[in-house]
């Protein structure tokens, strides 16, 4: 590992912004020298943190931890400055997770369904798409509004709801299609290229 630290600490900035680049870590052109070494770190580190876990496990993953925040959020009373907090966050985890899904899990799912022709496993990838639509547009109006608004909570409460229905529908059939769709490598490649996303995304 040190040896590692030191010849990135070695390459000059313009070499280490292009191995950045190549990695797909966004934002590069305004690193300095020690914040590019530190996202080529990070990035490295997510991908060997994805290596033995598929792309399932990381999505179910995102789900459980966006249902814990909602569950928080909404145990507050009305009007609460931290559920706004609590709201931020579910925003951001929720944009991440359906950012990598439209990307890299829908994409791959619906080209493996019109290759075994497999018309209603297609039809589970559109639906999807519909659905993050619809909690997009209550994102949008909730982000609208202050934590102090009568509609907050109503807001949030509903998108809860949607995603709760958006999580059973996806864990319950399509992940378990997934599963008859590709083998365990190409379910793992998937999950590296998700933790990869989603780490660059939180770098911004």
């Amino acid at each position: 590992m040190a040896a590692q630290t030191e010849t990135l600490e070695e390459k000059t900035a313009t070499e280490l912004r292009d191995r950045a680049r190549e990695a797909g870590i966004a934002g590069t052109s305004h690193m300095r020298k020690d914040e590019l070494v530190a996202s080529i770190r990070d990035n490295e580190a997510a991908a060997e943190k994805a290596a033995d876990r598929s792309a399932i496990d990381v999505l179910v993953e995102d789900h459980r931890n966006v249902s814990a925040l909602f569950k928080e959020a909404l145990a507050k009373d009305d009007g609460d400055p931290e559920i706004a907090k609590l709201a931020k966050q579910i925003v951001l985890e929720l944009e991440l997770h359906t950012t990598a899904e439209e990307k890299i899990f829908y994409p791959a799912f619906k080209r493996a369904a019109i290759e075994r022709e497999k018309d209603d496993a297609k039809d589970e990838v559109l639906e999807a798409y519909v659905e993050h639509d619809g909690v997009k547009d209550l994102i949008a109006k909730l982000e609208k509004l202050s934590v102090n608004d009568e509609s907050y909570k109503a807001i949030l409460q509903v998108m809860s709801e949607q995603v709760e229905h958006h999580v059973k529908e996806e864990e319950h059939e399509m992940f378990h299609t997934a599963k008859r769709f590709f083998d365990r490598a190409e379910l793992h490649e998937l999950g590296r290229a998700i933790v990869t996303m989603k780490a660059s995304g939180k770098r911004g």
